[in-house]
């Protein structure tokens, strides 16, 4: 409801009480969308030690590390969501492949969003215009103007054009 502080009041208070790792991964999602990747960092942490097997944490720990430049320590956090949860893998190479247009490997980065989509379900349509979105990124990085417009269209036609 556009309440961040709230949220982060109330969350926060779950988190101690209850040592919840639910209440810190929805703080540190309220962090990051906030550019406060640092903490978001430390909140994901805390929801990894709680919960280490919840892949959606390791991936969204990935992502703080990627705001922070940590490509590396972002493309690990990356994989090991992708090794507990590859049912999920689509959404979780959508996150590497981000990393690896910031690590400067178009090419790699162009084979795993592709293999994202490939293994994304016709339903996941929020899942699909990420994806898309970010090959558009990509093929706008490589020169390929109208790839990048193709992949736009594809994000357009399932939704809001993510980012």
């Amino acid at each position: 409801q556009g309440k961040a502080e709230l949220a982060l009041r109330e969350y926060g208070k779950a988190a101690r009480q209850g040592n919840s790792a639910s209440a810190w991964f929805a703080i540190g999602n309220i962090q990051l969308r906030a550019g406060r990747s640092e903490e978001a960092e430390a909140s994901y942490r805390s929801a990894v030690r709680i919960n280490p097997s919840n892949s959606s944490y390791h991936n969204n720990l990935g992502w703080a590390y990627m705001q922070q430049g940590r490509l590396d320590k972002a493309e690990k956090a990356v994989r090991e969501a992708l090794r507990l949860d590859p049912d999920r893998g689509f959404a979780y190479l959508d996150t590497l492949g981000a990393i690896q247009i910031r690590q400067g490997d178009l090419n790699k980065a162009e084979a795993t969003l592709t293999e994202a989509v490939r293994l994304a379900p016709a339903d996941e349509r929020e899942g699909r215009v990420e994806i898309y979105s970010r090959l558009a990124e990509l093929y706008r990085l490589k020169g390929d103007m109208d790839r990048a417009v193709r992949m736009e269209e594809r994000a357009r036609a399932l939704g809001t054009v993510a980012r």
